[in-house]
C-alpha cells in the first residue's frame, strides 16, 4: 500500500449530529482467502468455539528443557512479573499450560523491543510443536522510533535539518496478526484441552517478553453501536473549540524511515519560507508498509465528543485510494475505523466520515492517536490477483513442457486437447481479474494506471479462448503480463 502525507491532525468539537445509518462497503470482507492446505482460512472452522478463559503465561510458564537461548531477566521497570524471559536471535522460547476448555484463543505478547540490530523483531509460532498454518511462519514485531530532539535545528543557510532517528523502547501489547495484512483480525489458534505448549522461534532480533495472553478479543462494536454505548456520557466541550497537531510533529512511530519531511506544493502546509527549506508534513512515500504506523499525542481539553479532521494528500496510488487504521490509545473505538480510505488527491481536509462525520470520546487529558497502513479492502482483491497469477504460472509451465521456451511458430500442438483445464482454466481467471477491475474502478471511477496491467492481460485472456491455436505465438507476452501482475501486487501493497 503506497504512502500518505499529513500536514495537519485537527480534533473539532462535534455538534452531535443525528445518528448516521449503517453503510456497506464498496468491497466485501474478503471470504475467499486461500493459501493452500495449510491457509489459515481451511485451520479456521466457519464458527470457531472461543471459551470464555484467559491465561498470562509468564516465565513461571517457560519451559526450561525445550528452550533454547533464553534468560530470566530480573526487576525489569514496567515488567509485570518479577522476571522477564529474553530470547536471543537464533534460540526459542517454549511456554507450557494447562488449558481447562478446547478452543480457539487469539494470542496476545507484551514485550519489549530490547536492543538488537534495530530490524523489526521476528518469529514463528508452533503450538504443540506443529506449524497450526503458514501465517504463523512470519509474526512481526515492531519497534518504536521517535525523533532525536522535539525542535528541528537549522543549517547555515536556515533550511530546517531532519532529525535523527532514535529508539525509545518501551512495553509494548501486541496481539498476534498476519503480517503481510490480509488477515485483518487477531489470528486464533486452537488449543486442546489439557496440557498445551506454544513456542516462539527466533528468526531475526532478541526480544524481551512479560507473559503471552490467551484470550477471545472481541471485535470493536460498530460505529451506531458504539455511539449508543457512549450516549449517556457528559459532553462538556464548548462549541468551536478545536485542537491542533502538525503533522510533522510525530509522537513515536515504527520505522526510522517515517521522518518529518518537506513539502512545498500547497499553501495548506505549515511553516512555509519563500526561500528556506522547512519541515511541514509527516509521512509520504516511505508510509506504504502493512503494519507501519505514525502516532500523534493530543491532549482533549474537556471530556466530550470530537471529530478528527486531517489535512493530506494521496498522490501515489492514481486510480485507487489507500487505507489507514485508526487507534485511540491503542485501541479501535469502532470497526468503521479498521479501514479510513484516502483517494488520490493534493492536499485536502479529511474528515473521518466525510459528509457524516464520526463523533470520538475522549476523557479530559492527554490520547495518544495512531494510523497504520492497511490493505483495507483491498486485501481481497490483491489474494485474488495472487491466485491468478499462482494459475496462471502453473498453466504456462504445463504449456512449455510442450512447446518448450522457443516453440516453432507454424506448428499446431493441440494445446486444448493435450492441456484439458487450458481454456477453462483461463476463463476463471478471466472473469476474477474483470471482477478486480469491475471493483477498482466502482471506487476510483475510472479505468486509471492502476487497471492497466489488470486490463493488458484480460485482454490476452480473450484472445487466448477465442483463438487458442494462437496461444504458443504469443507465450512471450503472456509470461511477461504474468510478471506484470505481480509488479501490479508489490504496487498496490
Amino acid at each position: 500500500m503506497l504512502g500518505l502525507v499529513f500536514v495537519s491532525i485537527l480534533f473539532a468539537i462535534s455538534t452531535r449530529s443525528i445518528p448516521r445509518t449503517e453503510v456497506k462497503a464498496e468491497f466485501e470482507t474478503p471470504s475467499n482467502i486461500s493459501f493452500g492446505a495449510n491457509s489459515y482460512v481451511n485451520y479456521l472452522p466457519e464458527e470457531p468455539h472461543f471459551p470464555n478463559l484467559d491465561y498470562e503465561l509468564s516465565y513461571q510458564n517457560l519451559d526450561y528443557v525445550k528452550s533454547v537461548g533464553f534468560e530470566l531477566r530480573e526487576n525489569v521497570p514496567g515488567a509485570t512479573y518479577e522476571k522477564a524471559v529474553y530470547g536471543d536471535d537464533e534460540g526459542n522460547l517454549t511456554f507450557v499450560f494447562d488449558n481447562a476448555e478446547e478452543g480457539y484463543y487469539n494470542i496476545l505478547i507484551r514485550y519489549y523491543p530490547i536492543e538488537g540490530k534495530s530490524g523489526s523483531i521476528e518469529r514463528n509460532i508452533r503450538i504443540n510443536d506443529v506449524r497450526p498454518f503458514d501465517l504463523a511462519d512470519r509474526i512481526i514485531l515492531k519497534r518504536i522510533w521517535v525523533n532525536a530532539r522535539n525542535e528541528f535545528l537549522q543549517d547555515t543557510n536556515g533550511n530546517d535539518i531532519v532529525p535523527k532517528q532514535i529508539e525509545a523502547p518501551r512495553w509494548i501489547e501486541h496481539d498476534i496478526r498476519d503480517a503481510n495484512g490480509y488477515i485483518q483480525e487477531s489470528l486464533a489458534f486452537h488449543f486442546n484441552e489439557g496440557i498445551n505448549t506454544i513456542s516462539l522461534h527466533s528468526v531475526r532480533e532478541p526480544i524481551l517478553i512479560d507473559y503471552l495472553r490467551l484470550y477471545h478479543k472481541q471485535t470493536p462494536p460498530s460505529y451506531m453501536e458504539y455511539m449508543t454505548n457512549n450516549a449517556h456520557r457528559p459532553n462538556n466541550v464548548a462549541p468551536g473549540t478545536a485542537v491542533k497537531v502538525q503533522g510533522q510533529n510525530m509522537f513515536e512511530k515504527t520505522s526510522p524511515t517515517l521522518y518529518p519531511i518537506i513539502d512545498r506544493t500547497s499553501p495548506l502546509t505549515t511553516p512555509q519560507h519563500h526561500a528556506k527549506l522547512k519541515l511541514n508534513a509527516g509521512g509520504g512515500i516511505n508510509y506504504r508498509l502493512v503494519g507501519d504506523w505514525i502516532s500523534y499525542q493530543v491532549e482533549a481539553p474537556e471530556d466530550g465528543f470530537y471529530r478528527l479532521s486531517m489535512v493530506a494528500k494521496q498522490t501515489y496510488l492514481r486510480g485507487a485510494y489507500v487505507t489507514r487504521s485508526i487507534r485511540i490509545d491503542g485501541e479501535i473505538p469502532f470497526r468503521e475505523l479498521e479501514k479510513i480510505p484516502f483517494n488520490y488527491s493534493n492536499w485536502r481536509m479529511v474528515t473521518l466520515g466525510e459528509s457524516e462525520p464520526y463523533e470520538i470520546y475522549l476523557t479530559k487529558g492527554m490520547h495518544t492517536i495512531s494510523l497504520e497502513v492497511a490493505l483495507g479492502d483491498f486485501a481481497e482483491a490483491i489474494q485474488d490477483i495472487e491466485n491468478v497469477i499462482d494459475s496462471l504460472n502453473g498453466i504456462y509451465r504445463q504449456i512449455i513442457m510442450i512447446t518448450s521456451t522457443t516453440p516453432d511458430q507454424y506448428r499446431d500442438y493441440q494445446l486444448t486437447t493435450r492441456i484439458p483445464q487450458l481454456k477453462p482454466t483461463f476463463e476463471v481467471e478471466l472473469s476474477r481479474i474483470n471482477s478486480v477491475i469491475d471493483r477498482l474502478v466502482a471506487v476510483s471511477g475510472e479505468l486509471g494506471d492502476r487497471t492497466a496491467a489488470l486490463s493488458q492481460i484480460a485482454i490476452q485472456l480473450e484472445g487466448f479462448i477465442e483463438r487458442p491455436q494462437t496461444i504458443h505465438q504469443r507465450l512471450g507476452d503472456f509470461r511477461n503480463n504474468i510478471s506484470a501482475l505481480g509488479t501490479w501486487v508489490l504496487n498496490i501493497r
